[in-house]
């Protein structure tokens, strides 16, 4: 179930509620799927729960790829019409044995597995020494909104929108303390060249140069 309202209409809602205009609208509307995509990560949403397509490990192999649109949580996994879910196991676990069996042992029935997002794959604790074929239930990520007329996958219009608002104010504060910064640099670099005034003496000189150094102290910025 999706929102019944479309990427348009919250995206110029929440840019009103947030006192902003149409200037930044592409970048709210990457905040919006930033946000949404945070929210299906952090939390496991009944409507993100599926059933995907059947998966085959072949003899011979102990890895099949992941659904293109796996998340996490690959709950359950079991061959066939098997009753006997495997065994998953973290990678240290699965890496250190962990009471599963080696990965290079002689080729028959794996009995776990592990999840490697970074290789897309599920790796299996034994080669198979036959083909199984299995039904992953797992927490898929939706893609992107990539066009106006798009829906956002989570169902509560009021909670998508004020998030977004939410979004929005950090954008501008973020882009607020990055001009402060950006004009900090620009003066500390204009003082270094002898641009800024002596302001009329050596004294005041070195007083507005402590000053500085002193702000710049307190702001934690990168210089030397």
């Amino acid at each position: 179930m999706s929102t019944s309202t479309n990427r348009l209409s919250i995206v110029q809602r929440a840019l009103k509620q947030a006192g902003r205009g149409v200037e930044i609208r592409a970048h709210v509307n990457e905040l919006l799927n930033v946000m949404l995509r945070s929210w299906a990560i952090e939390s496991k949403y009944p409507q993100l729960r599926k059933i995907g397509a059947a998966l085959t490990l072949n003899a011979g192999a102990n890895t099949v790829s992941l659904p293109s649109d796996f998340g996490f949580g690959m709950d359950n996994l079991m061959f066939g019409d098997e009753r006997r879910p495997l065994i998953e196991q973290d990678a240290d676990a699965f890496m250190l044995g962990g009471g599963i069996e080696d990965i290079n042992a002689t080729a028959a029935r794996p009995t776990g597995y592990m999840i490697d997002k970074q290789a897309d794959q599920i790796r299996f604790n034994r080669t198979a020494e036959k083909a199984y074929s299995m039904i992953p239930v797992y927490f898929f990520l939706p893609a992107g909104l990539t066009s106006d007329t798009e829906f956002p996958w989570y169902d509560d219009d009021m909670i998508v929108e004020q998030g977004l608002v939410a979004m929005i104010y950090q954008y501008t504060e973020d882009e607020r303390e990055i001009s402060q910064f950006q004009k900090v640099v620009s003066l500390k670099k204009e003082f270094r060249r002898g641009i800024i005034p002596l302001m009329g003496g050596s004294t005041k000189m070195r007083l507005a140069k402590s000053t500085f150094k002193r702000s710049v102290r307190n702001r934690r910025l990168p210089f030397g």
